[in-house]
Parts: structure tokens; C-alpha cells; sequence
């Protein structure tokens, strides 16, 4: 079992040079031999797999967490299947890493008003006047005395101040578009072809079983119409319904009180109806062959 970051880099770059690159693999950028989050920036081209387990063993090295939050579902199941032998060493660094965002948050935080963790991806900077983290999302600490108060969390929600202003909801609506963007870029979470895969797997499965938002009780109208027809998770291909999508589109209605508005697909002349205050239901609507 290797233990040092260097060895393994060794050891991944000779077997890069025989092995093809895996089935559902990918190739990642790892900060080597410093890590980004003290000051690195030589990087080298490993398979995610094999990163996974290089941020665990430069962790070793530097004696510092050089493992990424929002990484841990991925790079824990890679782990554990491809490197099992090194989970005890994630799990060691994985507490080690929330156990520092906690001392910051307990220390530094009241002293300064903010701080700032981690590597530019997946970075965490809260302001304690604010509650917003830069690219985060979603805050895990308050620095003020009383601030999750309920009487007083109601008041500023009433307001619309602190958290509840519309700064700090901007703030956070940015920043996770901004992870998501990134996750969506490296086909990283719920954005890897795996897990895309795993979805549609569970909702097949639930509705074969009529499980949680498939359950008869928790069916909208929508949803039943769909199960009626076949469509979605219930079963007619994408193709299928591409075509019926475009020859739904290729029909023409009209308003029979409003002539005037001409002859356009059924989503189109609704449109148009409700902009002009038109009643718009399917009775206000004439399909034209």
C-alpha cells in the first residue's frame, strides 16, 4: 500500500503508459506536488480515480486536508471501489477537514467578521453582517449572538433584512450557479454520466413500484396523464415522444372569438391569449386541419 504522493504519482504515470484509460473514467487536473489550496500550481493529468485517492495521500504529506467538500460523495465511492485499502485514510482527512472549518468558523469568524477556506473551487467566505458565502451556497455559521432566534429569524424574514434580503438571496442564487456550473463543465455529482445513469435507474424503479412521488396518492394530474399514456419514466422511448412533440406542434387552432389572432400551435395561441387577457382554456380553442 503506497503512503507517499510521490510514489503514487510515479506509480500512475508507468501505469498510464500501458493501461488505456478505463470505461467511465476521466482525466482530472491534480495540483502536484503542492496543493492549490497552499499555493500550488503545477498540475498533472491523473484519472479521477486515482486523484481521489492523491488528494488523501498529499494530505498525508502536508499534514493539511487537500481533499475537496463537495467532492466527497464522488471521490468516497471511488474510493471504495477501485481503492478500498485507503478509505480509513479518507475518512481520517474527510473529519480533519470539517473538524478546521469549525475551529475557523468558533475562532476567526467573531474576530474578523469573515474568513475564507479551501481551494478556489469549492471555496468558502462568510461575512458575518451578511450570512452569504461568495461561492458556497449555504451558510453553516453565524458569528452573531441570538441569530437563529425564531422570534427574531421571523422579524428579519418579515423585513427582508440580513439573510432574507434580497442582496443576500442574489448572492446565494449566484453562487450556486456557479458550482453547478462547474460540477456541469466536469461532469462532476449529480452531472456524472453515473449518476445520470443511477437516476434514471431509481425512477424507473419507483415507478415500477410505485414508490414516493410515484405512489397513486402522490400523483398529480400531470403525472397520471403521463402514467395513462406511457410517457416518461413510464416507458415510451425519446424518440417517440420527439415525434409526437413535433407533431403536436404541426397543428394549427384558432380562437373562435378572436379570429383575429390567426391560426398557431396550441402553446403559441395560448400565449397570445393570456397576453391580451383572453379567456384561454382548451374550449376557447379550435383545432384547424
Amino acid at each position: 500500500m503506497i503512503t507517499c504522493q510521490h510514489e503514487w504519482i510515479n506509480q500512475c504515470q508507468i501505469k498510464y503508459r500501458w493501461e488505456p484509460l478505463p470505461e467511465g473514467e476521466h482525466w482530472e487536473d491534480a495540483h502536484y506536488p503542492v496543493p492549490q489550496c497552499l499555493g500550488g500550481t503545477e498540475t498533472v493529468k491523473l484519472w479521477s480515480r486515482d486523484h481521489a485517492v492523491h488528494g488523501v495521500l498529499q494530505s498525508e504529506d502536508m499534514n493539511h486536508p487537500c481533499i475537496h467538500t463537495f467532492r466527497t460523495h464522488i471521490d468516497r465511492e471511488l474510493i471504495l471501489t477501485h481503492y478500498s485499502d485507503y478509505i480509513d485514510l479518507y475518512d481520517k482527512w474527510r473529519f480533519n477537514l470539517s473538524s478546521l472549518s469549525g475551529k475557523i468558523n468558533g475562532q476567526r469568524n467573531v474576530e474578523k467578521g469573515f474568513f475564507t477556506l479551501g481551494h478556489p473551487n469549492c471555496i468558502l467566505t462568510f461575512d458575518s453582517q451578511s450570512a452569504a458565502g461568495t461561492i458556497g451556497g449555504t451558510v453553516t455559521y453565524q458569528s452573531k449572538v441570538g441569530l437563529f432566534d425564531e422570534a427574531k429569524r421571523e422579524e428579519r424574514r418579515r423585513q427582508r433584512v440580513g439573510e432574507f434580503s434580497e442582496e443576500t438571496r442574489e448572492k446565494r442564487s449566484q453562487n450556486a450557479r456557479e458550482v453547478a456550473e462547474y460540477l456541469m463543465e466536469n461532469e462532476l455529482g449529480v452531472f456524472s454520466p453515473e449518476e445520470r445513469e443511477r437516476s434514471r435507474e431509481r425512477g424507473k424503479e419507483y415507478a415500477e413500484n410505485q414508490v414516493g412521488l410515484f405512489a397513486e396518492e402522490n400523483l398529480g394530474k400531470g403525472a397520471r396523464v403521463c402514467k395513462e399514456k406511457g410517457t416518461g419514466v413510464w416507458g415510451i422511448p425519446v424518440e417517440v415522444k420527439q415525434q409526437n412533440g413535433k407533431l403536436t406542434m404541426s397543428y394549427r387552432y384558432q380562437d373562435p372569438d378572436h379570429p383575429e389572432l390567426g391560426l398557431h400551435p396550441a402553446p403559441v395561441l395560448v400565449r397570445m391569449q393570456k397576453r391580451r387577457g383572453y379567456p384561454h382554456g382548451s374550449e376557447n380553442r379550435v383545432r384547424i386541419e
